[in-house]
């Protein structure tokens, strides 16, 4: 199983132009697919619960997963496989989307961005959620 389905991409590129990337080799795609997951793991693993969020979904059934975040891993999967290709025929378009969904992850990993997901429990006193920590530098007096 895995996250993103080839369903999901067709819905931003024609499904003949991904073959073309994908050189109708379906591990091409699962290994852009698992790459891809790994990297909006690696942003959101810090404030979210990605062992929940990331479930496999095999198309079938209720879709619970987010639509942006589809969105954006979908744009990032499509550079991955625009990379295998020649420089010429990596459309600007698909750079501005990669671009964009990088910064999308990068708002929500500085807390600008509250994308609603999930959040990791915290054992400690201290919350990894919050976004805003109270503490200061040690006291430090001028005197001789």
């Amino acid at each position: 199983m895995a996250f993103l389905l080839e369903s999901d991409v067709q819905a931003i590129i024609y499904a003949d132009e991904l073959d073309v990337l994908t050189q109708a080799i379906d591990d091409h795609f699962d290994t852009a697919e698992r790459s891809t997951v790994d990297f909006f793991k690696g942003y959101l693993r810090s404030r979210y619960d990605v062992d929940q969020l990331f479930t496999d979904y095999d198309g079938t059934g209720e879709d619970n997963r987010p639509a942006a975040l589809v969105t954006y891993m979908c744009d990032h999967l499509l550079c991955i496989l625009y990379a295998t290709q020649p420089d010429r025929m990596f459309p600007e378009n698909r750079r501005e989307r990669c671009d964009r969904a990088k910064e999308w992850l990068e708002d929500i990993n500085s807390g600008v961005i509250d994308p609603g997901f999930p959040t990791v429990d915290s054992d400690d006193e201290t919350d990894i959620n919050a976004p805003i920590q109270w503490n200061s530098n040690k006291k430090v007096s001028s005197t001789w």
